[in-house]
């Protein structure tokens, strides 16, 4: 056989299984790392698979490809199931990895992706785009940002090593920073009252009220269109969402995939008849008004913009002296306020459509455990001996 696999211990305690061409007579034989390994018994496992792989006629000659390029050959797998959105987020991710991805992907070490994230946690970095435009670096990057770069590392090396382009995940030997703990920051209900005064005075006073009595997503609002609205049995379907980056906006399914109804209360009612009339307004001032049925299109028809539309809430609140905190914080309000109410953890999953409940309490887990301190009260006030 031209090749033999074996295993040795190297001076770090690790073990290495090690790929050796026998057909050199002359000179230093080839030898290459099919990966290393903490314990003896994983990388027997690797040597076996190995072997097997080579009496099958399988090539273990490791890939030449960059890990730049495996990132290419990845998404253009992987982009069929990818929606627009996610592509570009992948793309301008990438963009941190920087001159590592110049890198042949076999000859990774865990040690470059530590250093690759402890330079971006000290002194950020540049994505770079496609298009050719930058996203700026804006300083060192957080851990959360950084944890994200490696989570797409493992797993486009992951893709990799189940097509047997490469022998190992190094990304797999490496931890990400430790993301602290962050909690919700959502509006008040005083906050929420002021914002709604504020929006009075602009056309966006019906968005905001929507926005907190329902707790859509900015894209779910956007693409709310007057058929999927009911006044009169008092619902809303939600259909789908319109997402956008640089350059391109679309609609799309919703974040889960589902189409759901969604109850309407008195004031979320007032504030869709307003809209209603103001759309009305609008298209008597501007006679070529390109109505496609959107709730919450523009001032000039059309289909309407979820960044567009955030901005305009974030200049409001901002002239108004509030929190600049954008849609979604309206949507934790919503959240915050039924949790705070006492309505159980299923409904208002229900209400914000999360996936699961499960989803719920991992994102308002802060809520919960104040709930269960007001039910332990409760419980005291039952359970106290009635004074004498």
């Amino acid at each position: 056989m031209a090749f033999t696999v074996s295993i040795r211990k190297l001076p770090s305690g690790r073990w290495q299984v090690r790929l050796d061409d026998t057909r050199a007579t002359r000179g230093p034989r080839s030898v290459v790392s099919l990966g290393t390994f903490t314990r003896k018994g994983d990388a027997q496992q690797a040597e076996r698979e190995a072997k097997t792989r080579l009496e099958r006629g399988e090539s273990l000659a490791a890939s030449d490809d960059t890990l730049g390029a495996l990132f290419e050959r990845f998404l253009a797998e992987a982009e069929s199931r990818y929606s627009g959105s996610t592509v570009y987020t992948h793309r301008k991710t990438w963009g941190y990895v920087g001159k590592l991805a110049a890198r042949r992907a076999v000859d990774l070490k865990p040690t470059d992706l530590t250093a690759l994230y402890a330079r971006l946690l000290a002194s950020g970095g540049v994505a770079r785009l496609n298009t050719g435009r930058q996203h700026p670096a804006g300083g060192a990057l957080s851990p959360r940002t950084v944890g994200q770069v490696h989570a797409l590392i493992r797993t486009v090396l992951s893709w990799a090593v189940q097509l047997e382009i490469l022998p190992r995940n190094v990304a797999r030997l490496v931890s990400p920073p430790k993301i602290p703990a962050r909690e919700a920051v959502p509006y008040t209900a005083d906050q929420a009252q002021a914002l709604i005064s504020a929006a009075r005075a602009t056309r966006y006073w019906p968005l905001v009220v929507v926005g907190f009595s329902t707790g859509l997503r900015r894209g779910e609002l956007a693409a709310l269109r007057w058929e999927d609205v009911d006044l009169d049995r008092r619902i809303a379907t939600i259909r789908s969402s319109i997402a956008v980056v640089p350059g391109r906006k679309w609609l799309k399914g919703t974040k889960q995939g589902r189409i759901g109804t969604l109850a309407l209360s008195d004031v979320a009612i007032a504030a869709l008849e307003a809209q209603r009339e103001q759309q009305a307004r609008d298209r008597a001032a501007f006679g070529r008004y390109p109505d496609l049925g959107y709730v919450f299109a523009g001032q000039w028809g059309g289909t309407p913009n979820p960044d567009a539309l955030g901005h305009a809430v974030r200049a409001i609140a901002r002239q108004a002296g509030l929190p600049v905190a954008g849609m979604h914080a309206m949507r934790h309000a919503v959240a915050t306020w039924l949790l705070r109410a006492g309505v159980d953890i299923r409904t208002v999953s229900a209400v914000m459509r999360h996936a699961s409940p499960t989803m719920t309490l991992r994102v308002y887990s802060h809520e919960v455990a104040g709930a269960q301190a007001a039910a332990v009260t409760e419980l005291d006030r039952i359970l106290a001996p009635e004074p004498n």
